[in-house]
């Protein structure tokens, strides 16, 4: 009987401790992808170059047709439009979703302005160590004036 407790109470401490190592995995993994994600909102464009894939596409509908927009072309739009100046426009930026399974995430990303709402649902890969996104669609919703 005590040693059915014991082997009972170390079974429990055993399982314990593997659960805390793989919720502090989860914790750590999840902050790598928010991450690239936080450099993405930044808009800054040396950042996202770092936080995307060079081969990444951006994929949107308009007026009923697919646009495929290569990333290094999105990250020169950025570019130029940050060096006309002005200042950002103002926006809410939030981090709905993320889920990772493995090596691999999906991220549901929503930015609110004043007029519009963009949803951006991001695909992430882990490789050499590092998270980079690697797909990025969107779909934008006008919204009435608050």
């Amino acid at each position: 009987m005590k040693r059915s407790l014991l082997a009972a109470v170390a079974a429990i401490v055993a399982l314990s401790a593997f659960v805390s190592v793989n919720a502090a995995r989860e914790a750590t993994e999840r902050e790598a992808v928010e991450k690239k994600l936080k450099m993405y909102f930044s808009g800054d464009p040396a950042q996202l170059e770092q936080a995307f894939h060079p081969g990444a596409t951006m994929f949107y509908a308009r007026n009923d047709s697919l646009i495929a927009v290569p990333i290094p072309e999105y990250i020169a739009r950025v570019a130029e439009s940050r060096a006309k100046g002005g200042p950002p426009p103002e926006r809410e930026e939030r981090i709905t979703q993320v889920d990772i399974t493995g090596t691999t995430a999906v991220a549901r990303l929503e930015l609110i302005y004043p007029r519009q709402k963009l949803t951006d649902y991001m695909s992430l890969v882990k490789y050499g160590g590092e998270w980079r996104i690697v797909n990025k669609i969107f779909s934008r919703e006008m919204v009435e004036a608050k």
